[in-house]
């Protein structure tokens, strides 16, 4: 704490007031009022103010700043009693951070001012702002948080106490708004004041000299204290000072001694040694040098630097520190050296002009009003002169002029160019405004209007000539070239790549058609190509991937009732770079009465489900892989009556998002048909559960194998998926579909498309005789059938009826004018479609 030099003059009355008692006492001196007055909002000239109040407005004190002003106070009486002179004293005060970390000085009123709490002195707000007052400490508090505080006012209170019996305490100056804890918080949340006194028989004082060993370098200064009290140097005694430029350091001489009733006996004397000057140099990783000079050591140099460095036609940027431009350099040995790193600012097109504001020719430099610490280079320029101002003159072309302006509401700059004009309004904070492009057909000057004053200011201008642009459209079209739709045009400088996000599917006429994945990666719904002129042109094939009765395909981020997410790695994973969450539970769509399955894609690290409902009833859950790209489908779900498709709650946006894609629902056949051969056997496998319970004249089996025997089981419910073997009377039937079918296992292995099937599987043949035969080749059984994987020597395969085969291998040639349709059905001739010719798939 600061100490108050005045008081070896003023407190000589006190003392000589005598003693009434040689103890020392605690006066709890009185509360008399909290308060505030300031400006809590932009609104200049809004003036609140508060007596008593729980909680008493703080922020920026400074004279003539009329947005978000507030100082507050509290108000203390005491009496000293005749005899006592004052000891020590201390204040127990609470702060309260408001929205960020605040810092508030803790001062004192200086004495011959006083507060005027009527109405009428209030409301003028000023006065009390900015009553005359000396810092003594600064203090941080916590964002709201209520944070007690204990702080020594000793000096403050003896100051005071010469003149008058009472004490203003003044909270100000901190960096945002602030609250102190006020009156009407209760006794034991508002301020209190404890003075201790003493008999002035038992004071005494001691002195503290400064010296360089031969003679002094100050004046001494002169303490109260207590007869038998130990005394050492304060902090403040020890530290560095200044006399004639030269910086002076502690070196020996703080010995405690016990002070004596003789004040001449009481002397501490304070050695110190001259300050070492070191160099440092600032650089940038650029190769340029920013800033050398010299300090003295233990000093931290504050080195103002650029926030652009035209760099060989590139614009490069460093960041600010600290909200600052100005780079912290601590001296602790000669040449110290430190680099600030620029990185490319990434703008397109040649800077034709670039200047920091100071240093435009005509301009008028200012660090002012926080200039130097909130502008590049930490100063800023304005024209100050009393004609309008031209900074540069441009060519024929397409431009575009950037600015960065500082000070409090009230300025407005202008930069002219022709027919443009960038009006910039200050904001009380650093603002970055950019003109639309335009474009000159001849020679035209640059000017700025004269505006401007000290605090409020240009902090830098450059002027960017943007170069040719393309435009470009991306179509969606089918594999005939028929366009389907545009998906997404614009614009980019010559030379540059576009990239353009699609979405994974498009419903034509309740076909679904699918876009593949065309990056490099395979891995996102991007397409990234070369614009070489205007009105380039490019394509997204969609091609069908059997999907059809579609009755519903929406991307999530399109659905109401759902939030778009594009952050983390969204854009690049999910089709048309978005997806979305379900804040709440959100209806997806409505479907009639039938017989349904839903399908999605939800990405994101494992561990959400996104689940989706049809009333009471979980149809489908859709699961987080983020290594999984693969479209999930639902088991067939029915519906009874028309009924709300519901995403329950689920999902999170942020930088590790968890989120659903997109969604399609088919609707699924109530039959499905299915062919039974000459020999009135058939296999087959389908994607839905079939219900046979109502046949008699067709039956349906699954197999398995016991000892060598396989044998088969009629089953009248078949769960999706599960190779099956038919014995029927007719050539067709139309099976029911079903929901709900219980899991059954088959040693009969189903396909839902045609698959190549290793030698020595087992499929059903007609000819010679009906039964099970392997190949000693590959073979492609058709979709929707089954077969067996290879099986032991001498196993029999029992057909229903006890017809009983043996195992037979049958060579592709054995098959040569053989001919089989995909269901393994042997026919006469081959008509237009698929078949098996001599082991072979064929197209007719």
């Amino acid at each position: 704490m600061k100490k108050i030099t005045t008081l070896k003059t003023l407190l000589v009355g006190l003392l000589a007031l005598g003693a009434t008692s040689a103890w020392a006492d605690e006066i709890a001196a009185t509360l008399v009022h909290t308060s505030s007055s300031g400006v809590p909002s932009k609104t200049a000239g809004a003036y609140v103010s508060t007596i008593d109040a729980e909680k008493e407005y703080i922020n920026n004190g400074k004279f003539g700043n009329n947005n978000w002003q507030g100082a507050a106070y509290a108000e203390f009486s005491f009496t000293i009693p005749a005899g006592q002179s004052i000891k020590s004293a201390t204040m127990v005060w609470s702060g309260i951070g408001s929205g960020k970390d605040r810092t508030t000085d803790v001062m004192y009123v200086m004495p011959g001012n006083s507060l005027d709490y009527s109405e009428t002195g209030l409301a003028s707000g000023t006065a009390e702002i900015n009553l005359q007052a000396a810092i003594i400490e600064t203090v941080s508090f916590p964002a709201n948080t209520t944070t007690k505080f204990t702080t020594d006012v000793t000096d403050a209170v003896k100051y005071v106490a010469s003149s008058q019996n009472f004490v203003i305490f003044k909270f100000t100056n901190n960096v945002g708004s602030g609250n102190l804890v006020g009156k009407g918080a209760g006794e034991d949340a508002a301020p209190k004041l404890v003075i201790t006194t003493a008999d002035a028989s038992s004071q005494t004082k001691y002195t503290v000299k400064f010296t360089d060993g031969t003679s002094d370098l100050k004046d001494p200064v002169e303490y109260d204290g207590t007869i038998g009290d130990p005394a050492t140097a304060s902090d403040e005694d020890l530290a560095a000072f200044f006399v004639d430029g030269q910086k002076w350091v502690y070196k020996e001489g703080n010995e405690t001694i016990t002070l004596d009733g003789d004040a001449t006996a009481n002397v501490i004397t304070l050695t110190f040694r001259e300050a070492v000057s070191y160099n440092y140099t600032v650089n940038s990783n650029l190769g340029t040098t920013i800033g050398k000079g010299s300090a003295f050591e233990g000093e931290t140099v504050k080195v103002p630097y650029p926030e652009f460095i035209l760099d060989n036609g590139t614009m490069m940027k460093a960041a600010a520190k600290d909200k600052e431009f100005n780079y912290p350099v601590t001296i602790g040995e000669d040449d110290v050296t430190v680099t600030i790193d620029y990185a490319d600012a990434k703008i397109e097109g040649e800077i034709v002009y670039f200047k920091e504001a100071e240093d435009i020719e005509g301009f008028t430099a200012t660090t002012g009003g926080n200039a130097n610490i909130r502008c590049s280079m930490s100063a800023g320029g304005y024209n100050g002169g009393e004609e309008e101002l031209t900074i540069t003159t441009l060519e024929p072309g397409k431009y575009r002029i950037v600015t960065q302006i500082w000070g409090n509401e009230g300025t407005t700059f202008n930069i002219v160019c022709g027919s443009t004009t960038l009006a910039c309004a200050t904001k009380g904070y650093i603002v970055t405004y950019g003109s639309e492009d335009f474009t000159l057909t001849e020679e035209t000057d640059v000017t700025i209007p004269v505006e401007g004053r000290d605090g409020r200011c240009f902090d830098y201008i450059y002027i960017i000539k943007v170069p040719v642009s393309y435009s470009y459209t991306v179509n969606a079209i089918d594999k005939d070239d028929n366009t389907l739709f545009e998906i997404a045009k614009g614009t980019v400088y010559e030379g540059q790549d576009a990239t353009v996000a699609y979405p994974a599917f498009y419903l034509k006429n309740g076909e679904l058609l699918q876009a593949d994945r065309i990056d490099e990666n395979k891995n996102r719904y991007q397409y990234t190509f070369e614009v070489p002129g205007d009105n380039t042109v490019e394509s997204v094939i969609y091609n069908s991937v059997g999907i059809d009765n579609v009755v519903f395909y929406k991307e999530a981020e399109d659905i109401e009732g759902l939030t778009a997410v594009s952050s983390g790695n969204v854009p690049v994973r999910c089709s048309g770079a978005k997806a979305a969450i379900a804040e709440a539970d959100a209806t997806i769509t409505s479907l009639d009465a039938g017989l349904y399955t839903i399908s999605g894609f939800a990405w994101g690290n494992p561990g959400t489900n996104f689940e989706v409902v049809a009333g009471d009833k979980s149809i489908a859950t859709f699961s987080t892989v983020a290594s999984t790209m693969g479209i999930v489908t639902s088991p067939v779900f029915k519906l009874t009556e028309t009924t709300d498709i519901v995403l329950k709650q689920g999902g999170n946006g942020g930088s590790s998002p968890k989120v659903m894609d997109y969604f399609f629902i088919q609707k699924v056949p109530s039959t499905v048909p299915v062919s039974i051969t000459a020999a009135r056997y058939a296999t087959y496998c389908s994607k839905y559960d079939l219900d046979f319970s109502s046949f008699t004249e067709i039956q349906a089996f699954v197999a398995e194998e016991n000892d060598g025997v396989i044998s088969f089981t009629k089953t009248d419910v078949i769960p999706a998926n599960t190779g099956m073997l038919l014995k029927g009377i007719e050539d067709s039937y139309d099976i029911p579909v079903t929901t709900g079918a219980a899991s059954v296992s088959s040693a009969l292995i189903g396909v839902l498309k045609d698959t190549k099937v290793a030698a020595g599987s087992f499929v059903l043949m007609g000819s010679p005789y009906v039964g099970f035969f392997s190949t000693k080749d590959e073979f492609t059984v058709g979709a929707n059938t089954a077969y067996f994987e290879a099986l032991s020597s001498g196993a029999r395969i029992v057909l229903p009826g006890n017809e009983a085969t043996a195992i037979k291998t049958i060579d592709a040639e054995q098959l040569n004018g053989e001919i089989y349709n995909l269901a393994g059905q042997r026919v006469k001739s081959a008509q237009k479609g698929l078949y098996i010719i001599g082991g072979k798939k064929v197209i007719k």
